[in-house]
């Protein structure tokens, strides 16, 4: 297995970006606190997949908040004794045409960060086989 959750569909494909929908009333603290606790238990598992319980991730997680039709973005940093999460200003909202075009911009950059820089690390740090010793 290598997600951290029992969800048949996902269990053995790598999340790459944690995603939190809200609806326009909701709250975004509770979803960035939601978040954590999911990205908190994807770093605990990743970690043990790169054996690296003692240090952290050397690589940073983008995840997504959206509320009603508000784009948010943050990053997860692994720094081995604490996680950090850092929120960036929003991205777009989907009630204006310009900020459709930038939320569309952020999906396709997110997209191809998946399919390059965390496909890779997967596949170098995560995916290894190890010898038991």
């Amino acid at each position: 297995m290598i997600n951290h959750t029992e969800y048949q569909a996902l269990r053995f494909r790598p999340i790459a970006i944690s995603i939190e929908t809200k609806r326009p009333d909701g709250s975004s603290q509770e979803a960035r606190a939601q978040l954590s606790v999911w990205t908190t238990a994807y770093i605990a598992r990743l970690r043990e997949l790169a054996a690296t319980s003692t240090g952290g991730l050397d690589i940073t997680l983008p995840i997504l908040t959206v509320r009603g039709g508000q784009w948010e973005l943050s990053f997860i940093i692994d720094k081995a004794d604490a996680i950090e999460m850092v929120t960036l200003p929003p991205i777009g909202d989907t009630r204006s045409i310009v900020d459709c075009y930038k939320v569309i911009a952020l999906i396709r950059w997110l997209a191809v960060w998946s399919v390059t820089v965390f496909r890779k690390w997967m596949t170098d740090k995560a995916l290894v086989l190890r010898t038991v010793t």
